[in-house]
């Protein structure tokens, strides 16, 4: 029986919008055979694939940098799972933030939705002397004037986000919410939705300032 026996690259990074190249070597002839790149997309099958010499498979990453788990499959008459970890540059996905009157969130534009068991590791973008971008609630007395970590403590029932800190980033994919910050790493839970951006305050206005966020996808894990 035909077998798989382990990918080989030229390199263990690529580049979102670049073609990635992958070999996939084994012994023997396949009937058929799958190849998922690990980020999401559909997985790229192939008959009659003979390991006299290693097969060349390319792909595009268009959605999430960071890092996938690339893996074979047999459909038909292989044996062998050979997978790796490949990790698409830049790593780092930057975004602004700016209230509105009118939303709490606002999901994150033109990416894919974050799939089960993907890691997100968010920190705030700093300027040269190590400070972050906040920004003025207007409360009536201080002005609440907040970076990422917002408040200490938890929000009142009444709030959009009861339990998690007044003020502060708030992450949601799908249902599920998740507490951010300056630095806040989560793993996401529920099916795959799109990454919302999102603020724990209890009234809307029209505020000032803004937050500078990066955002690490790992998807290395994701289902």
């Amino acid at each position: 029986m035909a077998r798989f026996k382990a990918f080989r690259v030229r390199a263990l990074e690529g580049t979102l919008g670049g073609v990635s190249s992958f070999q996939l070597t084994g012994s023997g002839v396949c009937d058929k055979i799958q190849v998922d790149f690990g980020d999401g997309t559909a997985p790229e099958e192939r008959a009659n694939v003979d390991f006299a010499n290693p097969a060349t498979f390319t792909h595009t990453y268009t959605g999430w940098a960071g890092k996938k788990t690339v893996k074979a499959g047999s459909l038909q008459n292989c044996v062998g799972a050979p997978e790796m970890i490949f990790t698409v540059k830049p790593a780092m996905f930057s975004l602004g933030y700016a209230p509105t009157a009118t939303a709490n969130c606002g999901a994150v534009p033109n990416k894919p939705g974050l799939r089960k068991n993907t890691k997100v590791h968010i920190t705030a973008l700093r300027n040269a002397s190590g400070g972050t971008a906040q920004i003025n609630f207007g409360c009536p007395l201080n002005g609440c004037i907040r970076d990422e970590d917002g408040d200490a403590g938890q929000a009142a029932a009444n709030w959009p986000f009861p339990n998690l800190r007044p003020y502060s980033l708030v992450l949601k994919v799908g249902s599920v919410t998740y507490q951010g910050g300056t630095d806040a790493t989560f793993i996401t839970t529920g099916p795959a939705a799109p990454l919302e951006v999102c603020r724990n305050e209890s009234q809307l206005g029209n505020h000032t300032g803004g937050w500078g966020i990066n955002i690490d996808v790992d998807e290395s894990r994701a289902q």
